[in-house]
């Protein structure tokens, strides 16, 4: 199994992309476009194509509103994102070679650019998202349990059983070809860092994730499925009649008013690069900070480790990885 990218999760695939993929292929081939359109941001692997609007061919391509990974006319795996919304429509039509010079809400634009290079790097590898696998982690944990916290009232035992489900969940999608039930002593040793709504003991942290072992015939699926299972196995039956995953889902609704609003949300839970990108984009600047995700990641910054993960995408991933290509 693989990261998932945008439009294979299951909110992603809602969207018919063959439309949006051949408009591509036909403005790329009918201009013989090569690498001109990724501005700074080439990569040199995956061929990137910007669009912002500049011609008219731009203009008319359909609307997408999360990067889409494609084959060129080379066969070259190539993505596109579309930052028509977020340019300065009159800079645009003058001569540009960087984003930079038409960019007109940096915010947005960079949630998209960060989205695709996070989309790029993973799917090499995952090694350099490690030292932000527990912070990433949390902020699920927190975003999750704290919309379920609206809906329902649990017990300590309750709160803390759903937590480690969602913890469980999020090293999935950092670790998406392990076999969960062969981890059971990584996984323990990556939530018992982890600072959880109520303390728990290593030793019943172990017995519990030792539940896996028990249920592997529900853990060999990815996504909104594994995680339902997850939950299934951690809650008592009463507990799961009214924490749900479509419950969870129908309170996050508008808990963020950035690009492609509440989709990209669900997209996130399923798509780790793009909930790395999510979680940076509410902490990293105050943009966000009146939505609902950005209050709760606010809320538990110190359990999460906000400044170490600001630090190292700071000071460390987007300088050595992306090459301290972002739009500033």
């Amino acid at each position: 199994m693989s990261i998932l990218k945008p439009y294979e999760t299951t909110t992603g695939r809602l969207t018919n992309t063959k439309p949006i993929v051949d408009a591509l292929l036909n403005y790329i081939t009918k201009n013989s476009i090569t690498d001109e359109l990724a501005y700074e941001f080439y990569q040199g692997d995956v061929e990137i194509y910007i669009i912002t609007g500049k011609n008219e061919d731009e203009k008319e391509l359909p609307v997408f509103n999360q990067p889409v990974f494609f084959r060129n006319i080379r066969n070259k795996e190539s993505v596109a994102i579309d930052l028509r919304p977020y340019v300065n429509q009159n800079a645009v039509k003058s001569e540009f070679t960087k984003l930079i010079e038409v960019i007109r809400d940096k915010h947005s634009a960079n949630f998209l650019i960060l989205s695709m290079l996070l989309l790029i790097k993973t799917e090499v590898s995952t090694v350099d998202l490690k030292p932000i696998m527990g912070n990433i982690i949390s902020s699920l944990v927190f975003i999750l349990s704290n919309s379920v916290r609206r809906i329902s009232v649990l017990n300590a035992i309750d709160v803390v059983n759903l937590e480690i489900a969602i913890a469980v969940y999020g090293y999935a999608l950092f670790n998406p070809d392990n076999k969960l039930a062969d981890d059971i002593e990584r996984i323990t040793n990556v939530i018992s860092k982890l600072k959880l709504s109520f303390p728990i003991d290593r030793r019943t942290l172990q017995e519990k994730v030792s539940l896996l072992a028990e249920h592997e015939d529900k853990l060999s699926i990815v996504g909104i499925p594994l995680l339902k299972n997850l939950v299934e196995i951690y809650l008592p039956e009463d507990a799961r009649a009214v924490v749900n995953v479509d419950a969870i889902f129908s309170i996050l609704e508008n808990g963020w008013y950035g690009p492609d609003g509440s989709k990209s949300i669900y997209i996130a839970i399923e798509s780790m690069p793009v909930l790395v990108a999510l979680v940076y984009s509410m902490t990293a600047t105050t943009m966000f900070k009146n939505s609902k995700l950005a209050a709760i990641l606010d809320k538990e910054k110190n359990k999460i480790g906000v400044n170490d993960f600001l630090k190292y995408m700071q000071g460390t991933y987007i300088k050595k990885e992306l090459g301290g290509k972002y739009i500033e």
